[in-house]
């Protein structure tokens, strides 16, 4: 495995800090769009989910759920994996 410098490692980490940020506020913006203000609730457990695979599976299940209901139980079974 390469060598990896400290400033190259400082970059890697804000690239991913960047991409974290920009995927959580897409998650954010398909809540709203699919289910209004009353999702803006959700938006507290999008900032705590700090892996990007797991935002991007839940962004592929949320194109399946049909009521906000549905989109609150996958956050549950989220926060029950994380923890």
């Amino acid at each position: 495995m390469p060598h990896i410098t400290t400033a190259e490692r400082i970059g890697i980490e804000k690239g991913i800090e960047k991409s974290l940020g920009t995927v959580q506020q897409a998650l954010e913006t398909i809540l709203e769009v699919k289910f209004g203000v009353l999702a803006q609730h959700l938006n507290g457990h999008v900032a705590q989910i700090k892996n990007l695979e797991t935002l991007q599976t839940l962004i592929q299940q949320l194109k399946q759920t049909q009521s906000l209901s549905e989109a609150e139980a996958l956050f549950d079974q989220i926060e029950t994996q994380i923890h």
